[in-house]
């Protein structure tokens, strides 16, 4: 089962500038992802809705694919190995892309939080770019690069190694029941009776979902992978 909250924060009048995106690539393996473009980039929302583009091409793309075996690669793949196949697709087409629509790193700004989840073992892989948050079951981690993320389109002209060994946070967690990725816009959320730590970890109970009709300044974009 899967949930999700999307809701502008009161600091951008127009756009909310956060996306999410969630795909069932199998009976066994499903990701979700939730992006935060940069409000000091140029067109924010644009930045991680073209991310959310380039993962719903690479997901329906992904289970035609095969491998040197002339197998199905998806079903050659670890969650670990598929959760690194997924992101390294995303960088090459996002060079491809910035040369192709000579795009500059201020309109390709954006946080990115991937999660492949392997619903047979009940492990998930995180891949975490900038700023966010994430609750496995009742632990919650937070990324918090001091608003100096290491962007994924600052190193476009570098190497997908060094960018994803040297500037991600990624790990393989098991979980019993949830699996939830959020942008840092749930650190502004004003509720003194719940913090946002509590709110993700109460995720799945009934009425939580209401309480982010409270008043928050920053975009809210959370997905919940649930048993």
């Amino acid at each position: 089962m899967i949930k999700n909250v999307y809701q502008k924060g009161l600091s951008h009048s127009n756009h909310n500038e956060d996306a999410f995106y969630t795909h069932s690539l199998n009976k066994k393996f499903t990701v979700i992802a939730v992006m935060d473009g940069c409000s000091t980039g140029v067109d924010s929302y644009f930045a991680s809705t073209l991310v959310k583009k380039l993962l719903k091409k690479i997901c329906l793309e992904l289970p035609k694919k095969k491998s040197l075996t002339d197998k199905l690669l998806i079903d050659e793949l670890s969650t670990e190995a598929l959760g690194k196949y997924i992101t390294r697709t995303l960088f090459i087409q996002l060079v491809q892309l910035k040369n192709k629509l000579y795009l500059d790193y201020s309109e390709l700004a954006t946080t990115i939080l991937i999660s492949v989840i392997n619903t047979e073992t009940k492990r998930a892989w995180v891949m975490m770019s900038g700023d966010g948050v994430l609750n496995i079951d009742d632990e919650v981690i937070l990324v918090d690069q001091q608003n100096i993320p290491h962007f994924l389109c600052y190193f476009l002209e570098d190497t997908f190694t060094n960018w994803f060994s040297n500037y991600t946070y990624h790990k393989e967690f098991s979980f019993t029941q949830k699996v939830i990725l959020a942008t840092d816009g749930v650190k502004t959320f004003s509720n003194q009776q719940l913090p946002a730590e509590e709110l993700l970890r109460t995720f799945l109970d009934k009425g939580t979902q209401q309480l982010f009709r409270s008043p928050h300044m920053d975009d809210i974009s959370v997905v919940c992978y649930s048993i």
